[in-house]
């Protein structure tokens, strides 16, 4: 490997392992986010900022790096993917920014799949529906 294709490999070797400690907390948020909504438990809402206090550092540091594969990007998607999580219990969906006619969600869900994130979307938001179907019918 020449120094110009290590210079390209070395920031995504950063941005994958950054993804993958962020992958795993934004499992144990969502796993937190699931307990706390149906009756808004006070112990998974303090996991959930304690959580979110971890990511912030690693998302920032995510973001700020140059990307140059699609693993690499998968890191970047999985922060879009945390950020677009319901901060209300009662949201059964991803939330996006409403005002760019769906742009962003149409770019995120492209890069989801083409990151081998989009069947953990997926699953995600038929959780989530779920959890509003029981907080409504409850």
């Amino acid at each position: 490997m020449n120094a110009e294709q290590e210079s390209i490999t070395e920031p995504d070797a950063e941005l994958i392992a950054l993804g993958s400690r962020l992958e795993g907390l934004l499992q144990d948020y969502f796993a937190a986010h699931l307990e706390w909504a149906p009756g808004l438990d006070d112990a998974a809402s303090a996991r959930m900022w304690a959580l979110d206090d971890e990511k912030n550092p690693i998302a920032e540091k995510i973001m700020s790096l140059p990307v140059a594969s699609i693993a690499g990007l998968r890191a970047k998607v999985l922060v879009m993917l945390w950020e677009a999580l319901p901060i209300w219990s009662n949201v059964g969906r991803l939330q996006f920014n409403p005002d760019d006619g769906g742009a962003s969600e149409a770019l995120f869900r492209a890069a989801a799949e083409l990151t081998g994130l989009g069947l953990m979307v997926r699953d995600m938001e038929a959780r989530l529906a779920a959890v509003v179907a029981t907080i409504a019918a409850a």
